[in-house]
């Protein structure tokens, strides 16, 4: 994959099924005691308590689960669509820039001349899924880039498709060392 100069890149088809899957993942276990109420329902329904069938507090109790599950599904799919939306990086001639945020916007511009390490993290689940982390550490020392800091400051790009983390941390280390030649001029 190319980075355009530029051109701000969504985080991928990948990262917005996870997205999904992190907004809704309530709303599913609302849905699955719904279920769980129903099959409950259909083995001991016919039994009374206190006057009432437990068939008919059961039968409640899934028409319950089943609305706030289906709300909250809902609501977490719009929010998930709004999150990915509103999260992207872009390359441009001096620095990456990164944008997220739902109700916190958040915009982050690294220079280029700041950069010391790129690497992309993955956890097991991340990697057979095919996303992962661009993690980015800085200095904080302009004068001396060259220089690496026993302490550098470190900024995580929201998590994307493995294909754009290896193109963006591809292009950031190319263009970091570039500025850090340049620099020693």
């Amino acid at each position: 994959m190319e980075i355009e100069n530029g051109k701000y890149y969504d985080l991928g088809k990948k990262t917005y099924a996870i997205f999904i899957i992190k907004q809704t993942s309530f709303a599913v276990i609302f849905l699955v005691t719904a279920i769980a109420l129903g099959i409950l329902n259909m083995t001991i329904g016919s039994n009374f308590v206190a006057g009432q069938s437990i068939g008919e507090i059961l039968n409640l109790g899934v028409l319950v689960a089943i609305f706030i599950g289906l709300l909250m599904g809902s609501g977490g799919l719009g929010i998930a669509k709004l999150k990915y939306k509103l999260a992207k990086v872009m390359l441009d001639e001096s620095s990456l820039r990164i944008i997220s945020g739902l109700l916190n916007k958040k915009e982050i511009a690294i220079p280029f001349r700041r950069v010391q390490t790129v690497e992309i993290h993955q956890s097991p689940i991340q990697r057979l899924i095919g996303v992962g982390n661009v993690v980015i550490a800085t200095t904080t020392d302009l004068d001396t880039p060259s220089e690496v800091e026993s302490t550098a400051d470190e900024e995580i790009i929201p998590l994307m498709d493995y294909d754009l983390a290896r193109a963006v941390a591809d292009q950031l280390t190319k263009r970091a060392e570039v500025e850090t030649m340049r620099m020693q001029r």
